[in-house]
């Protein structure tokens, strides 16, 4: 006669090992929507300071005077590196070109043509 009143070891092992690799899978998925969520809100933010910045050439009543300016922008705790660099293509129009450069090493980038 024989008694079965419960699971093996290797049976508990079994369930154990599997349950291990569903966890683990698991939180690494949860690590990796963290990094890439992280990675998304600070190119929007970098958007938001590029937007800023083309608005403010945009409303000047004169075309900018050719050259590249750097500097650091703070925005939710995190540094930004906004560079503007202004050409001349002609007496009446300015291409201005802005960057905005994160702490973890991506960057917006984009340019606009202006005309007097």
């Amino acid at each position: 006669m024989s008694r079965n009143d419960g699971f093996t070891l290797v049976e508990t092992m079994v369930a154990s090992v599997i349950i291990l690799v569903v966890l683990t899978s698991l939180a690494l998925s949860v690590r990796f929507f963290a990094l890439q969520t992280r990675k998304v809100e600070s190119r929007r933010s970098a958007l938001v300071i590029a937007n800023a910045e083309a608005s403010g050439f945009e409303s000047a009543d004169t075309l900018p005077d050719p050259g590249t300016d750097s500097r650091t922008v703070v925005l939710t705790g995190d540094e930004y590196t906004v560079t503007n660099r202004v050409l001349a293509p002609s007496d009446d129009s300015r291409r201005i070109d802005i960057s905005v450069a994160t702490e973890s090493g991506g960057s917006i980038k984009f340019s606009r043509m202006m005309y007097r």
